[in-house]
């Protein structure tokens, strides 16, 4: 500002009276005082938004936080229901190939072994046609909780397709 007014003349000159003026002011003791308390007040009041800030930003974390968690078993719970057959509630086909994968995987590295045993319903066409549809899924729910009731926790039945599970 103060160069800029060395063009403009008089107001230069009074402009640098009331700057020097000031300085004088700040020189003398009890200025110093005045401002050294003027300081404290505005470095309390810095630590003041500090800690507040550093407040917020602790809630801001917590609650993202638990969003993200929240939105993790969201996630979770939806590839565990795209996962499962609508019928049935057992493993679906892209699951046990997804599985089937792994377990192959497995099977090179380690030689581990493993079996898949297809079981085909025969002539279920017959129980949709004779006793409807309804009664159809009926069947096919009660063959999934059999067959998951006979095998371990471990092993995986899957509604391949209609009327076929794959174990």
């Amino acid at each position: 500002e103060m160069v800029s007014m060395l063009d403009g003349g008089s107001g230069f000159n009074e402009q640098l009276d009331r700057t020097t003026e000031r300085l004088h002011r700040i020189v003398d003791i009890n200025d110093i005082r005045i401002l050294k308390r003027r300081l404290a007040v505005e470095i309390e009041t810095l630590r003041r938004l500090a800690a507040d800030k550093r407040a917020r930003d602790e809630e801001h974390r917590r609650v993202f936080s638990a969003e993200i968690e929240r939105l993790q078993m969201r996630l979770a719970q939806s590839m565990e229901e795209a996962s499962l057959d609508a019928l049935t509630r057992v493993a679906n086909r892209g699951r046990f190939e997804r599985t089937l994968q792994q377990w192959v995987r497995a099977h090179r590295s380690s030689g581990h072994p493993f079996v898949v045993a297809l079981v085909d319903v025969d002539d279920f066409k017959t129980i949709n046609d004779t006793y409807g549809h309804q009664e159809g899924d009926r069947v096919l729910v009660e063959i999934a909780r059999t067959l998951q009731r006979a095998f371990r926790p471990t092993d995986l039945v899957a509604r391949y397709s209609g009327d076929e599970f794959v174990l």
